[in-house]
């Protein structure tokens, strides 16, 4: 896991994971940056994330939200 910038993106295909209040605002924002949304999944505020939660089985980078 390590952290990049949200521009480095931009243009790629990515899946999206967020665990907010409001998810749709963050996907929104990667799509706006010029994210391509592959996948996009939502869990409650707060969730702890499970290692299957997080398998897209593709290669893609998984972007989520610094607090998550």
């Amino acid at each position: 896991t390590k952290q990049q910038a949200i521009n480095t993106f931009s243009g790629q295909n990515v899946n999206a994971v967020a665990a907010i209040g409001h998810p749709q605002r963050f996907f929104h924002a990667l799509t706006h940056l010029g994210c391509k949304l592959a996948t996009v999944r939502s869990f409650q505020d707060h969730y702890q994330y499970a290692k299957e939660d997080l398998n897209f089985n593709d290669e893609l980078p998984v972007l989520m939200t610094a607090k998550d």
